[in-house]
Parts: structure tokens; C-alpha cells; sequence
């Protein structure tokens, strides 16, 4: 069985916040670069919850998320006839990019 190779970057892009901002907090970009597409890929919180569901395509997946939200341990990305990959992640920092191996 092939193993499905994801390289997990971890790229922040932080916009300014506009007055009607009325809740949440800095934003984030958690970015999969995977060699399979069609792989779909979720990333799962400390607490279990799972994100929306991404697909693969030319090589990659985008994740928005908050900075100061639940922290995210891992990302699950799967394919049929691949094992699926869970690397560790970690949520970006504000103007902080954060890389994954």
C-alpha cells in the first residue's frame, strides 16, 4: 500500500482588522502542500472537533483559521488507496509563519 507524502507549511497572512471586526481575532493560514490531488484533508482540535473538509487540487489545500482560537494537534489527510497521513500541526502566530515538516 502507498503512503501518502504531505508536506503540512504553516503560512500566516494577517490582515488589518476593520472597525467591524466585532468579534474573533487575528486570522491565520494553515497551508497543505500534498502530492496527491483529490487527497481531502481536515484538521482536528485539542478538543476533537474537526474543520471543514478540503480537498487537494494543484498540490494544495488553504486552512483560514484564528490565531486565538482552539489550537489544532493534527491534520488528517486521506486518499482511497493511501494510508492516511496525521501530521502534528500548530496554529500560526500573528506575523509569525510557522513551518511543519
Amino acid at each position: 500500500m502507498m503512503i501518502l507524502i504531505a508536506a503540512v507549511a504553516l503560512a500566516l497572512f494577517i490582515g488589518a482588522a476593520s472597525a467591524n471586526d466585532s468579534v474573533g481575532g487575528d486570522r491565520g493560514v494553515i497551508q497543505l502542500h500534498c502530492n496527491v490531488d483529490g487527497a481531502t484533508a481536515v484538521l482536528v482540535s485539542i478538543n476533537g472537533d474537526e474543520s471543514d473538509l478540503q480537498t487537494v487540487i494543484d498540490g494544495q489545500a488553504e486552512f483560514s483559521v484564528y490565531t486565538t482560537g482552539t489550537p489544532y494537534k493534527e491534520l488528517k489527510v486521506s486518499a482511497d488507496g493511501y494510508e492516511t497521513a496525521t501530521p502534528q500541526s500548530r496554529c500560526p502566530q500573528k506575523a509569525r509563519p510557522a513551518r511543519l515538516p
